[in-house]
């Protein structure tokens, strides 16, 4: 908060700017300053002005599947062609750098054996689906679990013939977990939060990614970072619900053309409470309890939640 209260300062101020710890110390003993600094750092984030990108995090990330890695390195600027000089670089705010393991120098042989493969939420938490697409049962985790013992046991036979582990690799799952490390600056983290905090996002893999780093931020940082994890329909100054992006995806849910629960927002907010579809209860109730803390806001009205 020191350094965007330096960086706010020397831009709006020709005389003396102190450094960040200089101003953390004064702090200690100035309560007037403290409450500036923090209201300065609150007004910084909700305009979102470029400041916000001098400020970056380091992450490590543990236990994440390739899958999950796919995603999040979509989180970086990115380009596009243009007229003038046949590539044009959007100014995204979503700037990041990764680091990961490399399965091309990583023994995979006991993946299998040490659960180092992830399992679909489908699969974990038995979600619903039509007529079409009948629940997952207990033979779901046993085509799943046999599949990925039997790719352990390929990869292995691999090697022992002599195949390359870079060639090798080839046969491992998008599911395999490994380690990364993920550098992300303020303005980039907040845009990740505020889209992965759409109910129709589906948190899935992101769920401890976004939890871990809200939770790790609040206690080392601000206790404000544990509120930026909102619903992207709720905005403004008065923080009500301004209506919903994904309408017509919610409407398929309602239909049951898709396997996942509506959005309790959209759904007590435009929809009234006609009554859930008996295919939706269960996933509909379990996933409210997770973005209840997620959110820490009633999941149906939005209202924030009262916290110890």
């Amino acid at each position: 908060m020191e350094t965007l209260y330096a960086e706010w300062v020397q831009s709006r101020s020709r005389g003396l700017v102190l450094t960040a710890y200089g101003y953390h110390l004064q702090a200690d003993t100035d309560p007037i300053l403290k409450a500036n600094i923090e209201e300065h750092f609150q007004r910084i984030i909700h305009t979102n002005i470029p400041c916000l990108q001098t400020i970056h995090f380091v992450f490590l990330l543990e236990g994440v599947p390739i899958s999950l890695r796919e995603q999040i390195v979509r989180h970086r600027i990115g380009h596009k062609f243009g007229n003038r000089l046949g590539c044009d670089t959007i100014p995204s705010l979503a700037d990041s750098s990764f680091w990961s393991q490399g399965m091309r120098i990583l023994d995979m042989t006991d993946f299998f054996l040490d659960n180092q493969f992830y399992v679909p939420e489908s699969i974990t938490a038995n979600v619903p689906f039509n007529d079409e697409a009948p629940p997952p049962s207990n033979d779901s985790w046993t085509v799943y679990k046999n599949c990925m013992a039997y790719i352990a046991q390929a990869y292995k036979q691999l090697l022992d013939a002599g195949i390359p582990m870079e060639d090798a690799r080839q046969v491992l799952p998008l599911a395999c977990t490994h380690r990364m490390t993920w550098s992300i600056n303020l303005a980039a983290l907040l845009h990740l939060l505020s889209k992965r905090g759409c109910w129709i996002a589906q948190l899935g893999m992101w769920q401890p990614i976004v939890l871990g780093m809200v939770r790790e931020l609040g206690d080392q940082v601000h206790t404000c970072f544990r509120e930026f994890v909102c619903p992207p329909c709720i905005k403004g100054a008065d923080d009500l619900f301004q209506g919903c992006l994904y309408g017509v995806e919610n409407q398929e849910r309602e239909a049951a053309r898709d396997p996942y629960p509506v959005c309790p927002l959209w759904w007590h907010k435009e929809q009234q409470h006609r009554g859930l579809p008996d295919h939706a209860q269960q996933a509909f109730l379990t996933r409210c309890k997770l973005y209840r803390k997620l959110w820490n806001r009633d999941p149906e009205t939005g209202v924030k939640l009262d916290v110890d």
